[in-house]
């Protein structure tokens, strides 16, 4: 190994160099180049972690006029000795390219790769709803379709897969369809799973429009689940169908997103399920809403309500939510305070073979005050209060907590800076058991005109009653060069636990 590091750096010059002519040579094709390394070593608890004490990932992105490509590679475990030892601990390489296409007439990109999707196509997967919702969101947002992301550093491993992504011509749009935008999306993996989705927008008025879509996928659903076994509702594993209908309107005074979808189920009935959001404002005061059902729970087995399109059980079969908030600006008005308070109910079923009922509620308030330089933020937190019910054991109790959460941060024109402290306090499931705190506090520095360097550091301890469980650390540095065409970023850390 210290015979092949001493051309490390060279070789790393070298690119470097041969990418910066080729792009002078080639100057309005070429946009620019970006080499990414990123190193972490834990110090492992015992000799049986070391295998994970080592992660190192490094990879390219070559930005082209029309296109782009990305390759990154991963290697885990000990540090190598020997070149064997090297190819055994690397990991599938992710790579990925997309092309566009007749972008000043009809925009067309096709991506391949080890990709991930989201959008309409993370509904489909996992329809529940998120119970992680901020009291104090600025921005109430509708994305539909398929969206298609090429690999990062620091990305999971992916199946191979193809995606296309067109835009129909505004005219034609115009003319045949007599709307303003229409998007058409497709993709395919290498394990025959697929879905195809058609989206399109109209204005209806001033600062008034609609948009509609619908996305149709057709996945592998397994049957992972032992709970379904033990209450005879196994089923063979196959490629089943889903459809999601997805409608937006937005006016001054009201927003809503409304989706409908319903999954070929390897039971009697298919699965249908249903969702409604909104935001209303008046002056200063907003106020967000959702639903979220399944109302075909009672005809499905009582352990699977809906199987999600990643082989999911969907145990949440009803949820609802409000969420009031309201901004007011201080002083000059640079100075905004915000609060909001999330309130959210939600019934699901317990993940034992009686599926028991239980409503579990959940309260998360928040104020904030922001400049263009300055932030703080509290968030307190009441979670996993168990309204209705009668789980019948420990794990399958929600485990209620309170949290409380202090976040600030600077920022100036050489430099920023940020800070947390979380404080998090798990009550006895009953006199048998000790409570639970986990205390964490966090910080984060970039330094430079062009934040070049920033460095982090993270500590967090577990207190069982009065004596510490569990506990860890960690502290990272990174450091990026850029140019007109060339950047490199390096990022090294390490991290413990004790």
């Amino acid at each position: 190994m210290k015979h092949n590091s001493k051309h490390i750096l060279p070789l790393i010059f070298f690119v470097m160099r041969l990418f910066h002519v080729q792009a002078e040579k080639s100057e309005g094709f070429f946009n620019y180049a970006e080499f990414k390394t990123n190193a972490s070593l834990e110090i492992p608890k015992s000799e049986s972690d070391s295998e994970k004490a080592l992660d190192i990932s490094a990879g390219i992105k070559l930005s082209l006029k029309n296109a782009e490509f990305r390759f990154y590679e991963t290697m885990k475990g000990e540090i190598p000795v020997q070149a064997e030892d090297l190819r055994e601990s690397l990991k599938s390489p992710r790579y990925g390219g997309k092309i566009s296409l007749f972008q000043e007439s009809a925009p067309l990109t096709v991506k391949a790769g080890k990709n991930s999707y989201s959008k309409s196509i993370s509904k489909i997967k996992s329809p529940s709803p998120s119970t992680i919702a901020s009291p104090i969101s600025k921005s109430f947002s509708f994305s539909t379709g398929i969206n298609s992301t090429l690999p990062t550093l620091t990305s999971s491993e992916q199946p191979l897969s193809a995606s296309a992504n067109f835009t129909f011509p505004e005219q034609i749009a115009h003319s045949l369809f007599k709307i303003d935008s229409i998007f058409v999306d497709a993709f395919l993996d290498e394990e025959m799973n697929s879905a195809f989705s058609v989206s399109a927008s109209k204005k209806i008025g001033a600062h008034k429009s609609v948009q509609a879509a619908f996305t149709g996928a057709r996945f592998f659903i397994e049957n992972n689940s032992t709970v379904l076994k033990k209450t005879d509702a196994a089923f063979s594993p196959d490629f089943f169908l889903s459809g999601l209908s997805e409608f937006s309107l937005r006016t001054p005074a009201l927003k809503t997103n409304a989706r409908i979808a319903i999954h070929e189920s390897p039971y009697e009935k298919n699965s249908i399920w249903l969702s409604i959001s909104g935001r209303s404002g008046f002056k200063n005061f907003l106020t967000d809403f959702s639903f979220y059902a399944i109302p075909t729970a009672e005809s499905a087995p009582k352990t699977a309500p809906l199987i999600g399109s990643n082989s999911s059980i969907q145990r949440t079969i009803l949820q609802a939510g409000i969420n009031p908030q309201a901004a007011f600006f201080i002083g000059d008005g640079t100075n905004t305070l915000r609060t909001g308070i999330h309130a959210i109910a939600a019934r699901k079923i317990t993940s034992t073979k009686a599926a028991e009922k239980m409503t579990v509620g959940k309260m998360r308030i928040a104020e904030s005050l922001e400049n263009k330089r300055f932030s703080l933020r509290h968030d307190f937190t009441l979670a996993n209060v168990l309204l209705k019910g009668n789980p019948p054991n420990k794990s399958t109790t929600p485990e209620k907590y309170f949290a409380n959460e202090l976040s600030a941060s600077l920022r100036t024109k050489k430099a920023t800076f940020s800070s947390d402290f979380s404080h998090k306090y798990v009550p006895p499931y009953d006199s048998r058991y000790e409570p639970k705190q986990i205390f964490s506090v966090s910080a984060k520095a970039a330094i430079g005109k062009a934040k070049s360097f920033s460095a982090g550091g993270k500590f967090s301890v577990t207190m069982t009653g009065d004596e510490r469980s569990d506990g860890d650390a960690e502290a990272w540095a990174s450091y990026k060069i850029k140019s007109k065409k060339i950047s490199a970023s390096a990022k090294c850390g390490i991290s413990t636990k004790f």
